[in-house]
């Protein structure tokens, strides 16, 4: 869990930031899309955890 809110934190900032709480909840989802279907993880040997 401290992985991924560090992931998180840093990926945030590289992101426009939102005028609504639509607009948050939809970064949101598309980093946990990206998190766990599109990145690969060192501890999943180079596997995204969709694929672990």
């Amino acid at each position: 869990m401290e992985r991924f809110h560090h992931t998180l934190k840093q990926w945030l900032p590289g992101q426009p930031a939102p005028t609504t709480l639509i607009a948050l909840n939809t970064q949101l989802a598309r980093f946990q899309h990206l998190y766990n279907h599109e990145r690969p993880h060192r501890d999943l040997h180079r596997r995204t955890p969709a694929e672990a």
